[in-house]
């Protein structure tokens, strides 16, 4: 079967976001980040949370903050959102090891999901 995330730059939680950041720059080693961004990761992640907090946009000649996800129109947001889902295919993985699941597939925001067929499928009595 398949899964996809509904309007997922706005539905990705903005604390979530940024802890997963933090687990990435973790494992990415934080003296390698500094080395490579020129930033500490506490200054990286206050400029993000700075950035996340000031999306704007205007809709019928008003003009709105975003206060949930990521700007759809930004350049770091497919980054972002690669990084958030990232994190979470390897929670899902986790919890779908001990299930009937064999494979998962994730393009963006679309899962394709292939579960082992039971006793009453069509597929083992054929």
């Amino acid at each position: 079967f398949s899964v996809d995330i509904e309007d997922l730059y706005y539905a990705i939680p903005q604390g979530r976001l940024l802890m997963c950041i933090e687990t990435c720059i973790d494992s990415f080693g934080i003296i390698a980040f500094q080395n490579a961004s020129g930033m500490s990761q506490s200054g990286f992640l206050e400029l993000l949370t700075v950035y996340l907090k000031s999306t704007f946009t205007t809709w019928d000649g008003h003009i709105y903050r975003q206060t949930k996800g990521v700007c759809i129109g930004s350049c770091i947001a497919p980054r972002l959102s690669d990084l958030y889902l990232a994190h979470q295919d390897n929670i899902l993985q986790r919890r779908l090891d001990t299930s009937k699941v064999v494979k998962v597939f994730r393009y963006v925001d679309d899962f394709l999901i292939f579960l082992a067929p039971d006793g009453n499928d069509i597929s083992s009595t054929v």
